[in-house]
C-alpha cells in the first residue's frame, strides 16, 4: 500500500492504537493517523495545531492518545478523532524524540540537548541533562530495568539514563561519527544505534557477543580519531561546529 496525503517530507512514524493503525509526522507541520480497512481502503484523520514540522510521533495504545513533537517546540496530545486534549511546554528548542511508557509518562528530548521526564498528568518531573548538543532519539531499555532509557545525539555520543533517580549511568559512548541519529534496545539488552557514517552498531554487556579483537581495536581507534577533532579549535571555536 501506498499512503499519500501529506505535502511535504515525512520524518517520522509509530504504530497506532489499533490493528492496522500508524501515525506520521511530515515538514508540512500536521500529522496523521492512518487506518488500513479490512477492504484495503485507508482512511486518515489530519493532526492540525504545530506550527512548525512534527518531528516526532508516539502513541499511548492503552490510553489510544497520540502524541507529537515539533519544530515549535511543543508536545500535543490528541484523541483518535483528531481533537487536542493537552499542550506540554518546556523546551526551547525543536522536540526530536518522543518515547511512551508503560505507566502513560512520557519521555521527550530536543535540539535544547536536554531529555524530559513528564508524568501521566502532563508534568515535567524529571530533567536530564548531559548531551552538548542536539538529542535525536530516545528508547527503552526494558531488559535492564523499567526506568532505563538510552539515547544520542550531534556530540557524538549514545548515553544511558535510570529515570528513577533522573541521573546518567556510566560513561558517554563516544562514536566515530558526529551525528548519531537513532537508537533503539533489542529485547536481550543489546543497544543498537544508527550513525551519519553510514553504520549501524551493536552494544552488548554479554561478553559472549564481543566483538572481534581487530573489531574492537578498528572501533577504539575510530573513536581516538573522533575525540581529537572534537578537540581541535581554530580560534576558539571546535572545527565540528
Amino acid at each position: 500500500l501506498t499512503l499519500k496525503g501529506h505535502d511535504s517530507t515525512v520524518c517520522s512514524i509509530a504504530t497506532g492504537a489499533g490493528p492496522k493503525t500508524l501515525i506520521t509526522g511530515s515538514w508540512d507541520t500536521t500529522a496523521r493517523i492512518w487506518t488500513i480497512k479490512e477492504t484495503g481502503d485507508i482512511a486518515s484523520v489530519v493532526l492540525r495545531g504545530h506550527e512548525a514540522a512534527v518531528w516526532s510521533v508516539a502513541c499511548l495504545v492503552k490510553a489510544k492518545k497520540y502524541i507529537t513533537g515539533g519544530a515549535d517546540k511543543c508536545i500535543y496530545y490528541w484523541n483518535a478523532s483528531g481533537e487536542k486534549l493537552r499542550m506540554l511546554k518546556g523546551h526551547t528548542d525543536c522536540v526530536r524524540g518522543i518515547l511512551t511508557m508503560s505507566n502513560d509518562s512520557l519521555v521527550s528530548c530536543a535540539n535544547d540537548a536536554v531529555i524530559k521526564y513528564w508524568n501521566d498528568d502532563g508534568e515535567c518531573v524529571k530533567e536530564l541533562s548531559g548531551h552538548t548538543n542536539y538529542i535525536y532519539s530516545v528508547a527503552a531499555n526494558p531488559a535492564l530495568g523499567e526506568n532505563i532509557i538510552v539515547s544520542c545525539g550531534e556530540d557524538s555520543t549514545l548515553r544511558m539514563w535510570d529515570l528513577s533517580i533522573g541521573e546518567e549511568l556510566g560513561s558517554a559512548i563516544i562514536h566515530p561519527a558526529q551525528s548519531v541519529w537513532s537508537v533503539t534496545c533489542l529485547k536481550n539488552g543489546d543497544i543498537v544505534t544508527g550513525s551519519s557514517d553510514g553504520v549501524v552498531r551493536i552494544f552488548t554487556k554479554d561478553p559472549a557477543r564481543y566483538a572481534s579483537e581487530s573489531a574492537s581495536k578498528a572501533f577504539e581507534h575510530a573513536v581516538a580519531t573522533r575525540k581529537v577533532q572534537m578537540s581541535e579549535e581554530i580560534g576558539g571555536i571546535k572545527k565540528t561546529e
